[in-house]
């Protein structure tokens, strides 16, 4: 495919800075590609003095190999397709020493700084509190020295102390954290002339990518490495902002008009993605907003289907009708599941949705967190529920013999499974025998036998199916939810933990089954979570709207579209609507094909159920490319549907 005339003005643009204003599906990767080639072969400018920063490692290592594939291996040797924090540490590695950083200093992660500020402070929930405070300041180029004196608040006066004194550990651990990746180098791009100058020979020509997610330290690195430069280019789109809750700053794109002032802006608007319908539905929405620049997409790719809006009565009856909507679209493009995408707002809606497909034979990949079944708790629970109707077990009966701990270390169960060879006992059933104490100890013994007492005693109630009370009975026997509190790092943990084995237990109690049945649809779930690890390429996409954005799929279901959802209940209180408004515009520019909208009326939350309000943004979207439908209704567009086919109908019979 060619590149369109603005396009091609992007790429050939080079005797002034650029920003590149390119809106979703407008091929913008590409110019950044091109633009590195047309650099290197046309321009003569040396590989090693090219950089490209994006903010992510997959974005980076994406782009390089798109680069690959426009150059050859000699052109392309030492071209930087890098991010932001690689390239800070680019610099700290040449000129860390003059900072105070000695050879082979570390990397603190966000768990180990943690923990570094939890050692100082004492208290794990202030430590995070503060950890997200410094993290802030520094985003914000912000150091102890600027704050202290200007803090007049007690809270925040012990925060930069708290502040002062991380800083001061890290350095005698040699060690930096994240952040100070951009933080450090920045600080010593403006206190050294030399080291400035250095590294502005060193990069010759720099492309930035996503530049309206650029924070204000990093956007203070790029003007200090660009100053009174031609050669950089910036690739952005300020409707599609979304991360302002880690420092991102949209204003940095309006910014460069001030700190450039020979800056040249290219605007890419013809998208190759959507169909008309989700274009104009995307253009119309955004427009609620305020804007830095104006820019309207469009698409010669026909106006295609209109989306949908489908209103439900209850949360399962919304998960039901994705479900079967995917079901039925698959068979019509040979079950090909990669074509298929829910997007939510937040990680936790996304275990339903999950179930809900693997309950339908349907492969599924969950991005972004951990699968609903892969954690602990969960895989406990359902190790315990497959011994109690299989004692056969064994990989099972091994995960949860000691989980609880009953003290059945690797020793004792090296003699508990010898007695039961000699025995010649399954594994389960050598729990209960008499003779168990003699060989591991009366005390031990005895645990060993309550262990079985209690599964006993459980699959009593199963088979009775009393589900849900036999499935308590089992919890409060072992202690599991003492023990959770143990595994726990924070309340919000336990609490996380806790209602997924709540969400478990509800899901198992609503079906009129044999526990046995019960399990083999577990056990069907846990062959096709493995499957889908394995063969995830074929899935449906389950992830977050943050996550889908720079993706496609030709069939996208949005749900849950309710306020307190999105938009979120904190955007409402924090009157920062706006942001979540253009994470629905990511949302609907994601479809290329079909884009379903749905949302219900009541859901159950925390065993009760409550009233659901419709989101603001869908009262935004514009009628004509859209078809509502509700429970008992027929949408206006079908209405007029309906009446044209009947009157073509009436006139067909009448020339007969």
């Amino acid at each position: 495919m060619q590149l369109n005339q603005q396009q091609l003005e992007a790429v050939h643009s080079i005797s002034q800075p650029l920003l590149v204003l390119a809106g979703a599906g407008s091929g913008k990767t590409r110019v950044i590609t091109e633009k590195i080639r047309y650099l290197v072969r046309e321009c003569s400018y040396p590989s090693k003095n090219v950089y490209a920063v994006t903010f992510t490692n997959k974005a980076a290592k994406e782009m390089q190999e798109r680069v690959k594939g426009t150059l050859t291996r000699e052109e392309a040797k030492g071209l930087k397709v890098t991010t932001f924090h690689r390239l800070g540490l680019q610099i700290l590695k040449k000129h860390g020493h003059l900072c105070g950083l000695r050879k082979g200093f570390s990397i603190y992660d966000q768990r180990d700084s943690l923990s570094l500020l939890t050692d100082l402070l004492g208290d794990s929930d202030e430590a995070k509190l503060i950890q997200m405070q410094i993290s802030n300041w520094k985003n914000d180029h912000q150091s102890v020295e600027s704050l202290q004196g200007c803090i007049q608040d007690e809270l925040m006066q012990n925060a930069v102390q708290a502040y002062a004194d991380y800083r001061e550990q890290l350095l005698t651990y040699n060690a930096l954290d994240f952040d100070d990746l951009i933080f450090i180098p920045l600080q010593l791009l403006s206190t050294n002339d030399e080291v400035l100058k250095y590294w502005q020979r060193e990069i010759r020509y720099l492309l930035v990518d996503e530049y309206q997610d650029t924070n204000l330290c990093q956007y203070e690195l790029v003007k200090l490495l660009m100053a009174h430069k031609t050669g950089l280019t910036v690739v952005g789109d300020d409707d599609q902002s979304i991360y302002a809750w880690r420092g991102a700053r949209p204003e940095n794109l309006h910014k460069l008009h001030e700190d450039f002032s020979n800056l040249k802006m290219i605007k890419l608007e013809q998208n190759y993605r959507s169909t008309g319908h989700i274009l104009n539905a995307a253009n119309h929405v955004i427009r609620f907003n305020p804007h830095l620049y104006e820019k309207s997409l469009w698409s010669s790719l026909g106006m295609g289907d209109a989306i949908t809006v489908d209103e439900f009565k209850s949360a399962q009856d919304e998960i039901d009708f994705v479900v079967l909507s995917i079901e039925e679209n698959a068979a019509l493009v040979g079950n090909d599941y990669s074509q298929f995408a829910i997007l939510y707002r937040g990680n936790h809606q996304a275990k339903v949705y999950e179930i809900a497909l693997n309950m339908r034979n349907i492969p599924v990949r969950v991005v972004g967190g951990t699968s609903f079944f892969q954690q602990p708790e969960i895989k406990d629970l359902i190790s315990y529920l497959k011994v109690i109707a299989n004692p056969e077990d064994i990989a099972s009966l091994l995960r949860i013999i000691n989980v609880p701990k009953r003290e059945i270390g690797i020793a004792s169960l090296k003699k508990l499974v010898e007695f039961s060879k000699v025995n010649q006992l399954s594994l389960y059933d050598a729990l209960k025998h008499d003779q168990l104490g003699a060989v591991l100890g009366k005390s031990l013994g005895s645990k060993c036998h309550d262990f079985h007492r209690i599964l006993s005693q459980t699959k009593i109630q199963l088979d009775r199916g009393e589900t849900r009370a036999g499935i308590e009975y089992l919890l409060d026997k072992i202690g599991y939810d003492d023990y959770l509190r143990e595994k726990s790092t924070s309340p919000k943990s336990l609490e996380r933990k806790q209602k997924n084995i709540e969400y478990l237990v509800n899901w198992l109690d609503q079906y009129d089954m044999p526990f046995e049945e019960i399990l083999s649809h577990l056990t069907l779930i846990s062959i096709l979570e493995n499957d889908s690890e394995q063969k995830d390429h074929n899935a449906v996409t389950l992830m977050t709207l943050h996550s889908a954005k720079g993706l496609e799929f030709p069939y996208v279901f949005l749900v849950s579209m309710e306020e307190d959802i999105l938009p979120h209940k904190n955007s409402i209180d924090n009157d920062t609507v706006e942001e979540e408004r253009r994470l629905f515009y990511v949302g609907i520019t994601r479809a290329r094909q079909k884009l379903a909208l749905t949302y219900c009326r009541q859901r159950k939350r925390y065993g009760e159920w409550e009233s659901c309000t419709p989101s603001r943004f869908l009262d935004e979207l514009p009628e004509e490319n859209i078809i509502w439908r509700r429970p008992g209704e027929t949408s206006s567009k079908e209405q007029k549907e309906q009446v044209s086919s009947m009157f073509s109908d009436l006139q067909a019979m009448l020339k007969n």
